[in-house]
């Protein structure tokens, strides 16, 4: 296996609209899955209003996101490795996993969800 994953962390917590230097790009080589893990490769990112209200430091509904930490939110991609009974590769599922191009995740985590076949766009999930 050989990923290189590109994901975006929270550097700094933005003062009113939020700015380039807000964000560092990191990479890192994806390791070997180990039995019942599955990766996924993220098609789409979410990005919603909310998010902007977890880069505070500030009491919220949701905690806010930690400064380092990949920045919260949806995905929709395609599972392009599996040591899983319970998802294939080319599987399409949607994931709370942040802003990243690849998802290394246990089958059991409750945030992935595997889409129902369908002839609609995956970017309609």
């Amino acid at each position: 296996m050989n990923y290189v994953n590109t994901k975006f962390l929270l550097n700094e917590r933005p003062q009113g609209m939020p700015s380039d230097s807000c964000w560092i790009l990191e990479t890192e080589n994806i390791t070997d899955l180990k039995n019942n893990e599955i990766l996924i490769e993220a098609e789409y990112l979410s990005i919603d209003p909310y998010m902007r209200g977890r880069m505070n430091a500030g009491l919220s509904y949701a905690a806010p996101v930690n400064l380092g930490d990949v920045m919260v939110g949806e995905s929709v991609g395609r599972v392009v490795e599996s040591k899983s009974k319970n998802y294939n590769v080319g599987d399409l599922v949607t994931v709370h996993q942040g802003w990243q191009t690849y998802i290394k995740a246990k089958d059991s985590d409750p945030t992935i969800i595997k889409v129902p076949e369908s002839n609609l766009p995956s970017s309609v999930f």
